[in-house]
């Protein structure tokens, strides 16, 4: 073997595979994520224009309220997701990676 080449990885090696999978199943989270806010983001300007117009939905909190739900559980999320990240990292590359992917689709 020849010095300073680079070598493949061995792809039958366990830690390989599964560092290989965690990247994977980050692509599709942060694909689907990213499609789950798009969508989202059409929900939310569609409401707001009801509120512009006058237009009252009946069954909605005050916005206030709703915007304080609303922070306190992604304040959660985020928590839950910085510690996932931590313990794999690979996961989160993939997470931006698919992230990338839905928004620019």
């Amino acid at each position: 073997m020849m010095r300073g080449m680079a070598t493949l990885p061995d792809l039958t090696d366990p830690q390989t595979i599964a560092q290989l999978v965690l990247l994977f199943v980050g692509v599709l989270m942060g694909y689907g994520a990213a499609r789950v806010l798009k969508g989202a983001l059409l929900i939310l300007v569609g409401l707001v224009v009801l509120g512009i117009l006058g237009l009252a939905v009946t069954g909605l909190p005050a916005p206030g309220e709703l915007l304080g739900q609303v922070w306190d559980l992604a304040g959660r999320a985020a928590n839950a997701l910085l510690q996932l990240l931590r313990s794999y990292p690979t996961l989160g590359i993939g997470l931006l990676i698919g992230f990338v992917i839905g928004l620019i689709r």
